[in-house]
């Protein structure tokens, strides 16, 4: 999908909706967002690569209430899993909403990789403190080289060194 006035979207689920695209390849340019879940609506990518290049959310699962059968709203859910997210032009990753019991972007096993400067990975919602601590040399494979080896990856070279993340 190519949209040129930054409206429209890839895969929409809406009011307990449910779809299954595993094992997908999305490509979604200048469209308001690639994969949309809300008010209990579901999106399964398991195993499935999104890119999205634009200036709004690759991965969008949250409420509306002008538009849910229920009330109060539940929040969507999009689960892409051992999968790959990749992010171009001024695209944010997800919403990362803090104040949710479950997540409603779940990422296990996925790889994130970004290939622009202007890039958010995380707009972090309903943080109880206001504070994030991101902690880059955890186990596992430490966030900064997965960043630095994204970059490599992809013959990306950033021009300037800052945080991903939206607070």
């Amino acid at each position: 999908m190519n949209g040129t006035k930054h409206m429209g979207f890839g895969l929409f689920a809406n009011n307990n909706g449910n779809i299954s695209a595993k094992y997908n390849s999305i490509n979604v340019t200048n469209a308001s967002t690639a994969i949309v879940a809300l008010n209990g609506g579901k999106v399964d990518l398991d195993h499935s690569q999104v890119e999205y290049s634009g200036e709004g959310y690759a991965l969008y699962a949250g409420t509306d209430s002008s538009t849910s059968i229920a009330t109060p709203p539940v929040a969507g859910e999009i689960k892409l899993t051992n999968g790959k997210l990749v992010l171009g032009g001024k695209a944010v990753g997800y919403v990362k909403d803090q104040g949710l019991a479950t997540p409603s972007v779940v990422l296990t096993g996925t790889n994130i990789d970004v290939k622009s400067d202007d890039v958010i990975i995380a707009d972090l919602r309903n943080s109880a403190t206001g504070i994030v601590t991101v902690d880059v040399d955890s186990s596992g494979t430490p966030l900064k080289n997965a960043i630095i080896r994204c970059r490599s990856r992809n013959n990306y070279t950033s021009s300037r060194i800052r945080s991903n993340w939206k607070t």
